[in-house]
């Protein structure tokens, strides 16, 4: 049975199919890269040396190579594909490193230079009383923060770090981190614009600046508002006379007072006081201070009283004893003399008594009027002359003790004598002059 082979393909359109085959599987392969080639392209990255299309005598396997004719053999699509590529696959992995690399380095640069605020570390606190409080931080905290900031900044270790804020710096004295360290530590400002007298409601600012640009402390401002002051209480002049009690003491026209002086400011000596007097008495600035820091508020810086209490003169005993005695001191300080020629007469009488008294002695002093008649005798005639003069002169007794009411008595004479030697040519002198020295006259 013949076979016809009238639909046959002849030979040319064999060649021709086959041709136009391998053209379209050559574009194929050059324009496109499976999952495995890739992978074979990176092997051969990593080991240039190796290849997948060795000659046959190398790798067992016959290959296609190019003809001696300068024909073309097959096509590596690995190859091809590579060739495609070209530098552009090299960017793809290059360029995301250098981004990386490029922000580590400004991350670097920003964290060192960059600048830190401090203020969150205060602790600011408001202690005392309304109007008189006081503002107080955690002074040794913020110190740390500072010595963290500034150490890093300049580069000391963390063990140096630690001797700064534990103050043991004897060995970094001459190391030149430290002292630039000090620096930026002393140039930094931290002002608070009120501490002190500060009452519920106040607002406090505080400012921080630093001296030098390049200090890794941040200049900030911050404000704080004042609260949890304790109210003050009301002090009475009354209680604090009940505190600090001010007594009177002597005798009315002579008292005196007897006080507290770290309480109250005596501005003048008062020791000739009589009852019923007003006496102001400052508080002293050592009281109002410590009052207002306990709490107290005062409705005046003095307290103001009567003076009351003080008993008469004239309930000291032996004053009229003295008295009499001072007579006889006058009389034995003025003697008369009686000569051949020449006689002296006294004649002496008690005008007024005076007193002063102070801190528990009295002086008592005598005004009397002294007539003095002086007589002489002509020797010729035999006949005397007479020429009498009239003076007032003061005597007494000075820095008596009084106890219990009473003079005491026993060593009258080691205190006789006259304060005022001086002769007065009236009562009205003899009597001012006393006034002057404070004396005030006795009546028993």
């Amino acid at each position: 049975m013949g076979i016809s082979t009238g639909n046959l393909p002849g030979e040319e359109d064999l060649i021709r199919a086959a041709s136009e085959g391998m053209a379209e599987e050559e574009t194929s392969a050059s324009m496109r890269l499976s999952p495995e080639q890739m992978r074979s392209y990176e092997e051969e990255e990593e080991n240039p040396e190796k290849s997948r299309f060795l000659p046959a005598d190398q790798t067992g396997e016959l290959t296609d190579h190019p003809s001696d004719k300068g024909g073309q053999g097959l096509v590596n699509p690995d190859e091809t594909g590579r060739s495609k590529r070209g530098p552009k696959w090299h960017l793809r992995w290059i360029i995301p490193l250098l981004l990386i690399l490029f922000l580590v380095i400004c991350g670097l640069i920003w964290t060192r230079n960059r600048k830190t605020k401090i203020s969150d570390v205060f602790d600011v606190r408001f202690e005392g009383y309304d109007s008189q409080g006081v503002l107080s931080y955690d002074a040794d905290k913020v110190n740390e923060k500072m010595i963290r900031l500034v150490g890093k900044k300049v580069g000391l270790k963390k063990n140096q770090i630690e001797d700064m804020i534990n103050r043991n710096t004897d060995d970094l004295e001459s190391e030149p981190k430290y002292q630039q360290a000090i620096k930026y530590l002393e140039g930094t400002n931290i002002v608070f614009d009120r501490e002190n007298d500060l009452k519920n409601g106040d607002v406090v600012t505080l400012r921080i600046t630093s001296d030098y640009e390049s200090s890794p402390i941040a200049d900030e401002t911050k404000t704080y508002t004042v609260s949890g002051l304790t109210q003050m209480q009301d002090m009475t002049a009354e209680q604090i006379l009940a505190q600090y009690p001010v007594r009177f003491t002597g005798y009315n026209g002579y008292g005196s007072l007897d006080y507290d002086q770290s309480i109250y400011t005596v501005e003048k000596v008062y020791d000739h006081l009589s009852n019923g007097d007003q006496v102001e008495l400052p508080l002293s600035n050592h009281f109002l201070e410590s009052a207002k820091k306990n709490g107290k508020k005062l409705a005046k810086e003095n307290v103001s009283l009567t003076v009351s209490g003080l008993k008469e003169i004239k309930d000291i005993s032996g004053i009229s004893e003295v008295t009499a005695r001072i007579d006889d001191l006058a009389k034995s300080a003025n003697q008369d003399q009686d000569g051949d020629y020449h006689k002296i007469s006294y004649s002496i009488k008690r005008q007024k008594t005076f007193i002063y008294y102070r801190n528990g002695q009295i002086n008592i002093m005598n005004i009397y009027q002294l007539v003095k008649k002086e007589s002489s005798k002509d020797i010729t005639s035999d006949q005397w002359t007479d020429v009498e003069k009239t003076t007032f002169c003061i005597y007494g007794y000075s820095n008596l003790s009084i106890q219990n009411d009473a003079i005491s008595t026993s060593d009258l004479e080691d205190h006789a004598g006259s304060l005022f030697s001086t002769e007065y040519v009236d009562l009205a002198s003899a009597k001012a002059d006393l006034a002057a020295k404070n004396y005030r006259e006795f009546s028993p």
